[in-house]
């Protein structure tokens, strides 16, 4: 446990509260307790379902969420739909060719 000051020193810091308006922050000693519960514990990561966004967003408002991970995702699976229509659009043109033959 350690100070932010101590942590970022000369460098600038913003605080993000970006999820305020979606999610009711928990009451401050119940953040606190929940993270020094974890101190020193082993804590998975996994960059699209518990990454660094999901577990301050936990601490702080007891459910993880992650805009980045959702936007991650979302990309991902624009890309594989989009892959998939043109493996299918190809197939139905050599489907087509092959009747002309």
């Amino acid at each position: 446990m350690q100070l932010l000051k101590d942590v970022v020193g000369s460098d600038t810091y913003r605080i993000n509260n970006k999820y305020n308006d979606a999610y009711t922050p928990l009451p401050v000693e119940e953040i606190i307790r929940r993270s020094e519960f974890l101190i020193g514990q082993e804590v998975s990561y996994d960059l699209l379902g518990n990454n660094c966004e999901h577990f301050v967003t936990l601490l702080r408002y007891g459910e993880g969420v992650s805009e980045q991970a959702n936007r991650a995702i979302s990309a991902i699976g624009f890309v594989t739909a989009a892959a998939g229509a043109v493996s299918l659009l190809g197939f139905f043109q050599n489907k087509s060719r092959e009747r002309h033959y």
